[in-house]
């Protein structure tokens, strides 16, 4: 039996790729050139300030467009867009809409920028889940901000148990739990209370 260093001790460990960034396939200009023709046939070209929708083959929740370009695989269809219209590939850059219309492939509303850029363009349009809706503009909400503030009161001056607080505000006692706890609805903690 061999006392020597294990396999995975003896290999060299990867460093970590940087946070925001991801390995971008490049574009085959050539042959994206050589298909232009073809790609033009998935989207409605309109009004050159307009967004041209694309009509092709999608991947992604948002509904991105997808091509091929033969042995290189699929590739945005964006990116493509950008990569036909300005005869280079963008390299390690994104493709970034400044329409926010992911199925858009006008050429006009595509810009190239790095990860931070596209991190930075989410964050200040507010399509981060951090902007996403909280307390009673989320959908499917059951409680108002003052029902909240009640069971937090209630809960703390031992007025009542979490049961009992779920059965009268009509929900389970979890969510009772996370509201208590201020796992959820903690942005309420953040904000001064509304004068009634």
């Amino acid at each position: 039996m061999s006392l020597g260093k294990s396999r995975t001790s003896r290999r060299k460990a990867r460093p970590a790729a940087p946070s925001g960034t991801r390995k971008i396939k490049p574009v085959d200009l050539p042959e994206a050139l050589r298909r232009a023709e073809r790609f033009r046939r998935y989207y409605v070209e309109g009004e050159p300030d307009a967004c041209w929708g694309w009509t092709g083959g999608t991947c992604g929740r948002d509904g991105r467009g997808v091509f091929s370009l033969g042995p290189t695989g699929l590739h945005t269809a964006p990116r493509v867009a950008w990569a036909i219209a300005n005869r280079t590939d963008p390299g390690p850059l994104f493709v970034l809409h400044s329409c926010d219309n992911a199925r858009c492939v006008n050429p006009a509303h595509l810009l190239t920028g790095s990860a931070w850029d596209n991190m930075d363009d989410m964050i200040r349009k507010g399509r981060d889940r951090k902007a996403s809706p909280r307390g009673e503009s989320a959908p499917n909400v059951k409680l108002t901000e003052s029902d909240v503030r009640e069971i937090r009161r209630a809960f703390a001056a031992r007025e009542a148990t979490q049961e009992a607080l779920a059965a009268r505000f009509g929900v389970c006692s979890r969510q009772v739990w996370m509201i208590t706890s201020r796992r959820s609805w903690a942005h309420l903690d953040q904000e001064p209370p509304r004068p009634r």
